[in-house]
């Protein structure tokens, strides 16, 4: 399983993105592993229209299963949901954290993408 964190840095201990869209950095693990698999630039965190379709699209294509964001829109919600990925929205954590929560269950998926 590819797990995406919406990370407002490039490095395990950078804050997560308040908002999927806004994010600078998707940091992505395989599978629970703590090192960084890949570090993916966020192209569209400043594009003012349709910035949530494009990061939904690239998720996607980066073939991700499951997404730890601060929030993200509906549209990228649905798109998610349509293509089998689980979203986990927290606030205020570091990544590191929130992988650390993560295997021990503390989070859930939001209903609508599950």
């Amino acid at each position: 399983m590819k797990i995406a964190v919406t990370a407002l840095d490039s490095h395990i201990d950078a804050k997560i993105s308040p908002v999927l869209e806004r994010c600078s950095h998707f940091l992505i693990f395989e599978n629970h592993v703590s090192d960084i698999f890949q570090v993916a630039g966020n192209p569209y965190y400043l594009q003012s229209n349709g910035a949530d379709i494009f990061c939904a699209q690239l998720l996607i294509r980066l073939g991700i299963s499951l997404i730890i964001t601060g929030s993200c829109s509906k549209n990228s919600i649905n798109i998610c949901k349509a293509a089998g990925i689980k979203i986990i929205c927290i606030a205020d954590e570091t990544v590191k954290t929130a992988l650390q929560n993560f295997r021990r269950n503390s989070y859930t998926a939001l209903k609508e993408s599950i």
